[in-house]
């Protein structure tokens, strides 16, 4: 499987095989990896079966950690997983999106001069993308996503596609009402020792 990792909407430079400025699970894997097997396996166990979920929790408790360390593990079982952190602007993250999945983001007009596909064009080429080659989107900061972009998230889901949304507590129920949710809680560390 293929294993892309992004930051800030685009691909960090390498270092070490590894891109820059992307968290690696190294570190925190001695401790922190004991004490959340339970959820990398349920999530792995989840997306490997192509269920998708919307991971959420307060800030701080390691969602982007897990999805991080889950993707990373997708990959190693050979399967594609792409995680790629929301940002602003909407443009450039649907892009960085489009760029992943190896879609083009330009096309020729009928005076065969170089266009930018349209936003709608892309998020339509994503969603028949995912679909096609069984992908698994990761998407964190999900909270972030403007309405109109969460639409089509949900359209994605409906036609097969699997996703993992990682959001800050969404503050509304209504948010991504067709993703089953999952609550990351805060670790209790006193009860590890």
């Amino acid at each position: 499987g293929r294993c892309l990792m992004l930051t800030g909407g685009r691909a960090g430079k390498r270092k070490n095989g590894h891109a820059a400025n992307v968290p690696t699970c190294k570190q925190a894997d001695a401790v922190e990896g004991s004490l959340r097997e339970y959820e990398q396996k349920f999530l792995l166990d989840a997306l490997s079966r192509r269920r998708s979920l919307l991971l959420y929790g307060q800030w701080g408790v390691g969602k982007t950690w897990l999805a991080l360390r889950v993707q990373r593990q997708l990959c190693e079982s050979g399967l594609t997983a792409h995680y790629l952190p929301w940002t602003s602007p909407v443009g450039d993250c649907i892009k960085a999106i489009a760029q992943a999945l190896d879609i083009p983001t330009t096309k020729t007009n009928l005076a065969d001069k170089e266009v930018r596909c349209t936003q709608a064009e892309m998020l339509a080429a994503i969603g028949a993308r995912l679909i096609e080659t069984g992908d698994i989107l990761i998407l964190d900061k999900a909270h972030s996503i403007p309405v109109t972009l969460r639409n089509y998230i949900e359209q994605w889901l409906e036609q097969g596609a699997t996703i993992l949304l990682v959001a800050t507590l969404p503050a509304s129920k209504e948010l991504y009402l067709k993703f089953p949710r999952w609550e990351l809680k805060p670790l209790d560390y006193r009860s590890s020792y």
